[in-house]
């Protein structure tokens, strides 16, 4: 139900989200240069939150996110990173990831 890609930023920084089918997970920070870092483990499904279990992390991935909320946007699910931008702006493609098969750029 919620596997799939999702991304989250601008266009040039920004992360990527992949949540796997057998509840694997791979997170990625991509800015000017190219990949700046990277987590990658388990996740899970916890009372309407993403659950990462981090098995290996680099740069400021490696601190990353426990945890994002699940929400339903417009019949699609996206998964809320930045609570206070979302408090002030709603969905956008900064308080949530998207799952790339519906991405909302906002008002």
């Amino acid at each position: 139900l919620l596997a799939g890609h999702y991304y989250e930023g601008d266009g040039t920084a920004h992360r990527e989200l992949d949540l796997n089918p057998n509840m694997t997970y791979t997170m990625e920070l991509w800015g000017c240069f190219g990949s700046d870092a990277r987590s990658t483990g388990t996740w899970s499904l916890t009372n309407s939150k993403v659950v990462f279990a981090p098995a290996e992390q680099t740069g400021v991935l490696a601190r990353p996110r426990k945890e994002l909320s699940v929400l339903l946007f417009r019949n699609h699910w996206v998964l809320l990173s930045d609570e206070e931008h979302y408090q002030k702006c709603g969905v956008s493609r900064f308080s949530c990831f998207q799952n790339t098969n519906f991405i909302y750029w906002g008002p």
